[in-house]
């Protein structure tokens, strides 16, 4: 079974935050600008693509682990449906309003790849929790690193590459993702993950 709504009481929240933003919506979309190298860049992406109803576009601003926690696509698509049918103001104004003006709160541990941005107006909020993912198969930069008498490594996992591909590689670029790793109000499928 879906679960998209947390509670009544998260719905509640919800329209309260959309009456907040209300005053500072406008009736465009913000502009499309696909950067993950904050937190914040991340959200603005997230909401550019919600604007455009893009739910491809939203899904690929999520981390690898919220995609499974949700079930896959289908099931994102799903719940985000869900959620914005039963909210219209409050996803017109996620689409809409400055989102950065409205962080109440944020949180940030670079060392464990981690952050949280906290929406809202008053004792409302939203939180945006967010994990950084490293370009290797998502598993975290951290996890990849070593470390033995004063020297440290990193370990790189080689993609399948053909000769003649392995060949042409002239250098390595290393980069790291924040990507959204849950969103309240928007509830993974119930019942074990596949």
């Amino acid at each position: 079974m879906l679960s998209t709504l947390a509670s009544q009481p998260r719905r509640a929240a919800l329209r309260a935050l959309a009456a907040a933003l209300l005053v500072a919506a406008g009736c465009s979309c913000p502009p499309l600008v696909e950067s993950y190298t904050s937190p914040e860049d991340t959200l603005l992406a997230w909401q550019a693509h919600l604007c455009r109803d893009d739910a491809p576009g939203e899904y690929g601003c999520l981390s690898a682990g919220f995609q499974r926690e949700m079930g896959g696509f289908p099931t994102y698509h799903a719940a985000r449906t869900a959620l914005l049918q039963a909210e219209p103001t409050t996803a017109w104004l996620f689409a809409r309003a400055d989102l950065l003006e409205h962080v109440t709160a944020s949180a940030r541990d670079d060392a464990q790849g981690r952050a949280r941005l906290s929406l809202g107006s008053g004792d409302e909020r939203v939180d945006v929790d967010f994990e950084r993912e490293s370009w290797n198969q998502g598993q975290p930069l951290a996890a990849l690193l070593g470390s033995q008498l004063g020297r440290q490594w990193l370990t790189i996992l080689k993609p399948p590459l053909a000769p003649e591909q392995l060949a042409e590689v002239r250098g390595l670029h290393l980069e790291g993702r924040w990507k959204i790793a849950a969103l309240s109000g928007l509830a993974p499928r119930e019942g074990p993950s596949p």
